[in-house]
């Protein structure tokens, strides 16, 4: 019954939306890992198992031209400008911007308010919408 219940949830509608190819994912190794921890904690409930089964099926989804280098150095170097406070935010976040993504899918329901100036610039110049997963399901294309 848990199985079943977590298939019709925004993040799992979002991931068949991606098997159908309606979405097109984008990933980095950076941003498989931070997916493989967050599937891990408890209040989730997925066996290793399950994360491993998860994880699997996501990396056959991406297309080899989707997949993205990590960004270049530690986030908030020098050489570039802080998007974000938090670390693990901000490599997730340039990566969506490096890799062109329309949306940025996140349950981190303030991430958009936690951009820095510069963060806020950046994602006001791309477009980039960060949504979360219910946000999503209503920007795509409704079925007959």
């Amino acid at each position: 019954m848990a199985e079943r219940t977590r298939a019709t949830t925004p993040p799992a509608m979002c991931l068949a939306a991606a098997r159908a190819g309606t979405l097109r994912l984008c990933l980095s190794p950076g941003t498989l890992a931070r997916l493989r921890r967050v599937l891990s904690y408890p209040k989730l409930g997925f066996s290793e198992q399950a994360v491993d089964a998860i994880s699997h099926e996501i990396v056959e989804w991406v297309p080899r031209e989707a997949w993205v280098p990590d960004p270049a150095g530690p986030p908030g170097a020098p050489e570039h400008g802080r998007l974000c406070p938090d670390p693990e935010d901000e490599a997730v976040l340039r990566v969506a911007l490096s890799a062109g993504a329309a949306f940025l899918v996140t349950g981190d329901a303030h991430l958009l308010q936690q951009l820095t100036p510069e963060g806020a610039r950046l994602v006001r110049k791309t477009s980039l919408a960060i949504l979360t997963a219910r946000e999503l399901l209503d920007h795509l294309p409704r079925g007959p």
